[in-house]
């Protein structure tokens, strides 16, 4: 016996918002593996080839900022990481304590007899604090590049060029 018309487009819908859901993971997690792998390597990168860069060292300050900036984002993701993991641990939860209160239903089967068939409706929750940290890790992330990038910058516009010796000319050598 084919499903009535409605029956089948909800069921459509929640297999979208399954889809969409996993989809959402997925890109979520592609998002905090760049974000610690772009400011860790922003922040060794920087530490290491500081001297090359700006030997001078003008405007400090900008640098200092933008690594703890680069910090700030890699420790929040990490928290949002965290915050992700318990409210999964809590939908699991809700779930099981969902299919415990269906299993115990007396009234479910004579439901069933009759016709009348369970309807499950997923909700979509947001997690405010994983919205809040991973907006932290990106912001972290934007204000230690443009700090990065005025310290680099400045000190390059401002350092000194080398001077280019010549060669001694023949006449000279003798």
């Amino acid at each position: 016996m084919a499903e009535d018309p409605i029956t089948e487009a909800k069921r459509e819908l929640h297999e979208r918002a399954e889809r969409n859901i996993d989809r959402g993971g997925i890109v979520s997690a592609n998002l905090d593996k760049a974000l610690i792998s772009i400011s860790g390597g922003a922040l060794v990168f920087s530490m290491t080839f500081v001297g090359v860069l700006a030997p001078a060292k003008l405007l400090l300050p900008f640098l200092f900022v933008s690594w703890t900036a680069f910090g700030v984002s890699i420790v929040c993701v990490i928290l949002a990481m965290r915050a992700e993991q318990k409210a999964i641990v809590a939908a699991v939860k809700n779930t099981q304590l969902a299919v415990q209160r269906l299993n115990q239903d007396t009234a479910l089967p004579v439901l069933v007899q009759i016709g009348i068939e369970p309807q499950v409706t997923p909700t979509v929750t947001h997690s405010k604090p994983i919205f809040v940290w991973n907006n932290g890790a990106i912001a972290g992330f934007v204000v230690g590049l443009i700090s990065l990038s005025v310290f680099v910058g400045y000190n390059l516009a401002h350092s000194e060029t080398p001077k280019i010796s010549t060669p001694p000319q023949q006449s000279e050598i003798y």
